[in-house]
């Protein structure tokens, strides 16, 4: 009977009890109202319906193998409309000018595949050829690639490459992705050429479908997501990003990020630029070493060049610096476990990384740290400034044989792995960049019944994150209709999630010990006319009277079309009524059902 009458008391004034968000759960369970839309990005990998996504370039992902690779992405313009102004015809000796005919089978069963004929005539000399042409910008690794089928019912060879080293692929009488491997160019380009010297049939009549060029860093076959149609602009697809610290690699979501710019020319030659001392600059490096992109090509070794009392290390100048800035680079152990990272004058940073034990001792005060594992045996290691007012800034980096910033004697060919140097603005790095790269802003906004659920007069949403960075630069806004309607956005607290009607803020704890960098963080946010309610990992659910009234239009990472958000959403779901305080509580704990 005691037991009956506790339950009545609860069930009359359970705030009294103050219950824990596992009490609550045994005794009210966890259902409630369904949600209009949810999703888990960190599991599916894909955008559902109800979200749009831009971003207008390139920009890198931890893949699933661990590697930094660049997000999906086809450069070339009208992929799939060959006789578009963004392909070129031509032919030369005895060729004959291209013959493009539509409305051909294509690989997925329709209609939207081309018969391409190249007839370079009698001729077998360089001068002798048939194509056509797509033309692209970048300057990066990449691979081209197109499907292709003979039209003839046997097997015909023609090239991508149209010059005197060809590239010769095979259309065979089934449907394949051909391509070919390369850097490209800052002007690239894509052929189907019948070539002279390639000896083959006169005429080369075959069905065509999409073709692709993609930027890449170490893989060796086409991939799936960069075989994405495009009319007249490139792709440049969502990041879906994982942990490589871990094996096998963990899935961390859709990567969101503000944009950004490697100030740094060179992200990975370190023999240009930089000043040595006592140092020797190998690249590629010896012994080989694959860098945390999964190649040998630019990995760099620092090694001391003599055993005199020196200091031992590399610097350039970095120029007068009075915002915020961060400095980033890759390192892993060769035969010393320690990398010294200062500004050699103006010492606004000073810091001993620990390439064995991930760990770091600072020197100097008033800069951030960070030395972040990822995968085989390499760290980013980092130190983000403030100068406040200007000062000129010698970034330096020392291969070090002790946990100190001390001249030695070194051991000739001793020394550390380096790749991949990042100066950019912000309080914390960033995705990779290469050198002299600017990153354009991941644009994600809510469409259909998400758009419709986010802006009305009463509702709820729920928003997961693997980690973000949260620092006193600016308001990071993680799903806001403007900044008079920001549903769930951090103001520079990386312990508390807020809303604010423009007016009136209400925040609460993320939980105990816990933090937006390091932990994932599941906050939920209700509101109607009579009030709005907000908690975060089933920690402390505050409430009052505010009124949020309905907004226009709602985006993920950002409280208009710029986003201010640099991290990882792994789930999120909406829900068209406000949630009772209790149901709201339990949706926000990381791992319960949406």
């Amino acid at each position: 009977m005691w037991k009956i009458l506790l339950l009545v008391c609860v069930l009359l004034s359970r705030e009294a009890f103050a219950l824990t968000a596992e009490q609550n759960a045994v005794l009210f369970g966890t259902n409630g109202p369904a949600p209009v839309v949810q999703t888990n990005f960190a599991a599916s990998r894909t955008l559902p319906s109800w979200i749009t996504f831009s971003r207008t370039n390139l920009a890198t992902v931890y893949d699933g193998q661990g590697y930094i690779t660049y997000g999906p992405n086809n450069l070339l313009l009208d992929s799939n409309t060959f006789n578009s102004g963004n392909w070129l015809t031509f032919s030369g000796g005895t060729g004959s000018a291209p013959v493009l005919t539509p409305g051909q089978t294509d690989p997925l069963g329709g209609t939207n595949g081309w018969r391409i004929q190249l007839d370079r005539g009698a001729g077998n000399t360089a001068s002798d050829f048939s194509g056509i042409r797509g033309t692209f910008s970048s300057n990066t690794n990449g691979i081209r690639s197109i499907w292709v089928k003979s039209n003839t019912g046997v097997n015909q060879t023609f090239s991508l490459v149209c010059t005197a080293s060809p590239s010769v692929v095979t259309a065979t009488t089934s449907w394949s992705q051909v391509y070919y491997i390369s850097s490209f160019a800052t002007a690239g380009q894509l052929d189907l050429c019948n070539y002279g010297p390639l000896g083959t049939t006169n005429s080369v009549d075959i069905l065509a479908y999409n073709a692709s060029a993609a930027a890449i860093t170490y893989e060796t076959a086409p991939r799936s997501q960069d075989d994405v149609v495009t009319t007249a602009s490139a792709y440049f697809g969502p990041r879906f990003d994982y942990n490589p610290s871990v094996s096998p690699a963990r899935s961390r979501g859709l990567l969101i990020e503000e944009s950004g710019k490697n100030y740094k020319a060179s992200s990975v030659d370190f023999s240009s630029g930089w000043t040595p001392d006592g140092i020797t600059v190998t690249r590629p490096a010896s012994p080989a070493a694959t860098s945390p992109d999964g190649r040998t090509a630019d990995t760099t070794t620092l090694t001391n060049s003599g055993t005199a009392l020196s200091w031992n290390w590399i610097y350039y100048n970095a120029g007068s610096i009075s915002a915020s800035r961060t400095f980033s680079f890759y390192a892993k152990k060769k035969e010393y476990n320690y990398v010294m990272f200062q500004d050699q004058f103006s010492t606004t940073f000073a810091v001993v990384f620990n390439l064995n034990t991930g760990t770091y001792t600072s020197f100097v005060s008033g800069a951030t740290y960070k030395i972040v594992p990822v995968g085989n045996g390499w760290y980013r290691c980092s130190a983000s400034i403030s100068p406040g007012s200007p000062a000129t800034v010698f970034p330096t980096i020392q291969p070090a044989i002790l946990n100190g910033i001390t001249q030695y004697q070194g051991t000739v060919g001793y020394g550390i792995y380096i790749w991949g140097f990042v100066s950019e603005d912000g309080v914390a790095p960033t995705s990779y960049m290469t050198g002299g790269l600017t990153r354009n802003p991941d644009v994600v906004q809510l469409g259909g019944a998400a758009a419709t659920a986010a802006n009305a007069a009463a509702g709820s949403a729920i928003v997961q994150t693997d980690a973000w960075e949260v620092a006193g630069d600016k308001t990071r806004y993680l799903l806001a209709s403007g900044s008079t309607r920001a549903l769930l956005y951090s103001a520079s607290s990386n312990t508390q999630v807020a809303t604010t009607d423009g007016t009136t803020s209400l925040a609460t704890s993320v939980g105990a010990g816990a933090t937006f960098t390091s932990n994932p963080i599941r906050s939920g946010i209700a509101w109607d006319a009579t009030g709005r309610s907000i908690v975060s990992n089933g920690f402390t659910l505050k409430s009052d009277a505010v009124n949020l009234s309905t907004g226009a239009a709602t985006y993920l990472g950002g409280a208009t079309s710029t986003p201010t958000f640099s991290g990882w959403v792994a789930a999120m779901a909406l829900y068209n009524v406000k949630l009772p305080n209790n149901i709201l509580l339990q949706k926000s704990i990381v791992g319960r059902p949406f």
